[in-house]
């Protein structure tokens, strides 16, 4: 099945602003270290902290290539007056026995929070997953305490798959990591 989604493209928010959509490019790599550190400083409920996304250049503009070269995974920027306003990935395995499952994450900087660009990746994300003709599943791990995150991925769907007992270690405190799923076929 080809996938019908093509990027870039553009949307209205709810504000009225005008958000464009499409897949990040070799060039972006820079940029993309800088925005990871400054947004992990917004949130306990990253992998990574303030300062701590430690790819190099190359790493970065290798990861992003990657993407773009498989059928089964995505990386997408949301821009705000060039600026970036949020992104998604979806990672895939190729060997065959796993192909079919993609493992996304997501980022949206604090200031632009409430503003739908986080509906807007996950709907583009799904989408063009289920058109991959490929990918038959979607997983992601959310800290058992990010109540909203939860609550808003059981809104699309996601069921609660399993847990991984102290899996982060934040301000003296253990937490536990949720495995949640979506069949999209």
């Amino acid at each position: 099945m080809e996938n019908t989604i093509h990027y870039p493209k553009t949307l209205i928010l709810r504000n009225g602003e005008s958000l464009v959509l499409r897949e990040a490019k070799k060039e972006d790599a820079a940029r993309l270290i800088k925005y990871y550190n400054e947004v992990a400083g917004e949130t306990d409920f990253l992998s990574f902290g303030a300062g701590e996304f430690n790819k190099s250049l190359e790493e970065e503009e290798k990861i992003i290539e990657d993407y773009k070269n498989a059928p089964n995974r995505i990386f997408l920027l949301a821009e705000l007056q060039n600026e970036l306003a949020g992104a998604i990935t979806l990672d895939a395995n190729m060997k065959t026995r796993h192909k079919h499952v993609g493992e996304f994450g997501i980022v949206v900087p604090k200031q632009h929070w409430g503003k739908g660009i986080g509906r807007i990746l996950m709907d583009n994300m799904l989408e063009w997953s289920r058109q991959t003709g490929i990918l038959r599943k979607i997983v992601l791990k959310v800290s058992i305490n990010n109540h909203l995150a939860i609550d808003w991925y059981k809104k699309y769907g996601f069921e609660t798959e399993g847990r991984i007992r102290r899996d982060s270690y934040l301000n003296g405190q253990f937490f536990d990591t949720l495995i949640m799923g979506l069949l999209i076929d």
